[in-house]
């Protein structure tokens, strides 16, 4: 079909009659308000009563909030009918946010894709609930695309007294402190810090306690013991204190970085005083701030390189060595400290070469160099000295080895010895069975063997044999495992989001002494006011991560609709960590996602003012 083909058929689209809306509005309302139930036997005989019956269960008492919803899509269908020029990146858009959200309830819900593909009954009411969303999400796009291609450059400052000038300083020190003092009632309450199940493994292993291993990234690891050995000193308490005080202001101060970043922008003055706010009263960030974790440093690295990362892209250039050598420190440090950043670094430095000039290709392949040789030379030089050992491959395949153990669910009838054999050598046959959860691998990558590479290969290869057995098992399998990413009403709560505790016994073995100063009635205060935010409407999707990636997608098609192809680099590291998230050991987890969460506010200003701003 050719292009102007396409375009008379959306305009057609559009001009659709009131009653078309009226369906539409229906359809919407019944996608938003239904509850994913599988109805597998059905009490009538005939199709209209199994139809009825269906729509029954899906709605059970909430039919008044249907109502509302349908009445509600009604005045917006009938209010957002404007069209300028074609709209092929929003409905793409729009089915994209459609199939998340249908896939994603059916998931969570049911834990599989019977919601959708259950029966004939269950498969034409997911179609139906399809169009719907689509229609919804399709006017909700529409809507911010014209607020914000109509709106035009603003560079006007949060206030008009003077303290912008003060937030624009060389030190941002107003910004610092408001973030610092908005923190501090979880660095106070939870004095000396929260210390999970990570952080106290790290500061075991750097004192001896348990064998040193990769797992959890030894520079961190060092980092970390290296500040509480300078505040054990005074007590032990005193040097956790000593590291979640050094974390917390270094994320004040990159934030109040990233802060200083957008105010400059040419974008509306209500964005920017969002994303002050943003850093500085939801309860994630004071919640980090207070956990003796890898992760909060890491999401403030991964903020300092996304800064250098997007004034590269605003340039097309190295602006100077200092910048070189600024960006360089950060993105090894950031590789470092964790394990999986390497995959995200590498690629996205490599990227730059689609926009940069060629006389700083040779800056970029020196980048590219230093991040590989650091990496590589830190394992090649550190580990020895320090006995520490590489982690084990189990981490990386998190996804096969749900995906078997679901199958060994699923067949385990249909299976030869000599399949049981060769996942038992692997994975222990009886036991991942009982441990399977969909959301979580740990519980199955618990029982990995470590067999020798030759078992490992006939393991594969049944894994393949296994797949054309049943794809639908295998993907099943995958998107259970991940969906938390990309559905925005689900987020991992086994695994304890805000990490309000210190790990116990038998990680604590006494030999540091650790506890909380205050009392466990105001700890629990604060803990409830945090997780209240995951019930407050609107608020409580600035904790799901799903969100975020909504977010990311929506600015990549805004820039593409304003032809902002150079400019689409600086979404490549959002893209790779999602990924990764995507397939990491828990579903939906929110510090997994934290690096994406820290660095969206900063991704979309800089959007929102690459679409104000020509194309030179």
């Amino acid at each position: 079909m050719k292009t102007h083909q396409k375009i008379q058929c959306l305009r057609l689209i559009d001009k659709l009659s009131n009653a078309g809306r009226y369906i539409f509005a229906f359809m919407a309302a019944i996608a938003l308000s239904s509850k994913a139930v599988v109805l597998e036997n059905y009490q009538s005989s005939s199709p209209l009563g199994k139809i009825i019956e269906l729509a029954a269960a899906q709605f059970g008492g909430s039919t008044i909030l249907t109502a509302f919803l349908c009445i509600v899509l009604v005045y917006l269908g009938t209010t957002r009918v404007a069209i300028r020029g074609s709209k092929v990146s929003i409905d793409i858009l729009a089915v994209v946010f459609a199939a998340f959200c249908i896939t994603g309830k059916s998931f969570a819900a049911n834990n599989n894709l019977k919601y959708i593909v259950g029966n004939p009954y269950q498969f034409g009411f997911a179609v139906f609930g399809f169009c719907g969303y689509i229609w919804f999400f399709r006017i909700c796009i529409d809507y911010l695309m014209d607020v914000i291609e109509a709106g035009r450059p603003d560079n006007t400052y949060i206030f008009n007294n003077g303290i912008d000038q003060k937030l624009m300083g060389k030190e941002n020190k107003a910004l610092f402190f408001l973030f610092i003092l908005c923190w501090l009632p979880y660095l106070v309450i939870f004095y000396p810090g929260s210390v999970p199940y990570d952080g106290y493994l790290q500061l075991n292993m750097f004192y001896g306690i348990d064998p040193a291993t990769n797992h959890h990234p030894w520079f961190s690891t060092l980092v970390m013991g290296s500040l509480h050995w300078i505040g054990g000193h005074v007590s032990d308490n005193f040097g956790v204190f000593v590291v979640i005080l050094a974390q917390s202001f270094f994320c004040a101060f990159v934030f109040s970085r990233i802060c200083k970043k957008i105010i400059s922008y040419q974008i509306s003055k209500r964005v920017k005083i969002c994303s002050v706010l943003f850093y500085a009263i939801v309860p994630t960030w004071g919640a980090y701030a207070q956990a003796l974790i890898k992760d909060t440093v890491y999401y403030g690295l991964f903020g300092l390189f996304m800064i250098y990362y997007i004034e590269m892209i605003e340039t097309k250039k190295y602006s100077d060595k200092r910048h070189l050598l600024l960006f360089l420190m950060v993105s090894c440090a950031a590789e470092l400290y964790r394990n999986e950043a390497v995959y995200i670094l590498i690629p996205s430095i490599m990227s730059l070469m689609i926009i940069m000039a060629k006389k700083e290709y040779k800056k970029i392949i020196l980048s590219l160099t230093v991040v590989l040789l650091v990496h590589i030379g830190f394992k090649q030089v550190i580990f020895p000295i320090f006995d520490v050992r590489e982690g084990s491959v189990k981490e990386m395949l998190s996804v096969p080895f749900q995906q078997t153990a679901r199958y060994v669910i699923k067949h385990e009838e249909e299976l030869t010895d000599d399949e049981i054999e060769t996942i038992d050598q692997v994975l222990s046959y009886q036991t991942i069975k009982e441990k399977y959860d969909p959301n979580i691998s740990d519980p199955v990558k618990s029982t990995y063997r470590n067999p020798h590479r030759e078992i490992l290969i006939k393991y594969f290869r049944l894994w393949i044999k296994q797949f054309t057995k049943d794809p639908n098992c295998y993907i099943e399998a995958a998107l259970n495992h991940c969906f938390g990413y990309y559905y925005p009403e689900f987020i991992s709560k086994k695994m304890g989001n805000m990490q309000f505790y210190i790990k116990g016994e038998p990680l604590a073995t006494g030999d540091l002494d650790i506890f909380y100063v205050h009392s466990e009635e105001l700890r629990n205060n604060m803990n409830k006011f945090s997780h209240l935010w995951l019930k407050l409407p609107v608020l409580s999707l600035l904790m799901y991560p799903a969100t975020y990636t909504w977010i990311l997608l929506f600015l990549t098609t805004l820039m593409i609709r304003k032809n902002k192809w150079q400019d689409l680099t600086a979404c490549v590291p959002m893209f790779l960590t999602i990924a990764i998230c995507a397939i990491s050991p828990v579903n939906g987890y929110m510090r997994y996602m934290l690096p994406v969460m820290a660095a969206t506010p900063l991704l979309a200003g800089f959007c929102l003012n690459a679409v104000k701003t020509k194309e030179e």
